[in-house]
Order: C-alpha cells, then sequence, then structure tokens
C-alpha cells in the first residue's frame, strides 16, 4: 500500500503544498520527484511550521472539516437535482462535481439552456 496525502485537503490548509508520501517503492518515488520538479524543493518556513502545527495539533478538526465538505458535496448534489436537464454522477471523495446536460442540449455544459 502507497499513502499520498497533504495538508492541504486534510487540515483545509489550501495552497500550503505540504504533503507526503509514505511506504513507496524507490523507483516511484524517482519518477514523483521528477513529475513535480522543481516544486517540491524548498518550502517556506512558515508553510512547514503550519504543516508541523497542523499534524502535531488537535486532530478532531479533521473530522470536522471532512464533515463540512461531505454537507457541502450533498447540498451540490440536491441543488443540481433542480436542474430539469442535468445529470451528474455524485462524487464519491470530494466536494465538487461535473454535471452534464448532453441529454438535453446542443452544449454539454449548459444546463441553462434545458432548463
Amino acid at each position: 500500500m502507497i499513502i499520498v496525502n497533504g495538508v492541504a485537503k486534510l487540515y483545509g490548509m489550501t495552497g500550503f503544498r505540504v504533503g507526503w508520501v509514505i511506504r513507496a517503492p524507490r523507483e516511484l518515488v524517482r519518477v514523483m520527484a521528477n513529475v513535480t520538479g522543481a516544486d517540491h524543493i524548498g518550502r517556506l518556513p512558515v508553510s512547514q511550521a503550519a504543516a508541523e502545527g497542523a499534524l502535531n495539533g488537535l486532530q478532531s478538526v479533521v473530522e470536522a472539516i471532512r464533515l463540512q465538505i461531505q454537507n457541502n458535496r450533498d447540498v451540490l448534489i440536491e441543488e443540481m437535482k433542480s436542474f430539469s436537464g442535468a445529470r451528474l454522477i455524485p462524487p464519491a471523495g470530494t466536494f465538487y462535481a461535473l454535471p452534464t446536460c448532453a441529454a438535453s442540449s446542443a452544449d454539454p455544459w449548459n444546463c441553462r439552456s434545458s432548463c
């Protein structure tokens, strides 16, 4: 099992760009380093300190953030049902979704024309 995570999603720290990978084979880590390029070289000390604070701090906030994101997703799904021509596959692990109106509109991204 390979674990990839970071503070942006886990702690709601968008933009901090601090993450980690655990139990990855060396070859995969080498490829990941090539893909990320210069982006992974040197994190700002403030970002590192904030990430350390989040990792060592009160962890109940993680569940609170997860519940808030789940609620946002559920509201999005319910609101999308009001668009008569929209089709939406409910997202399983995120709070954003990509609806389509392809069945009822010439432009599959323009649900307004089918409402």
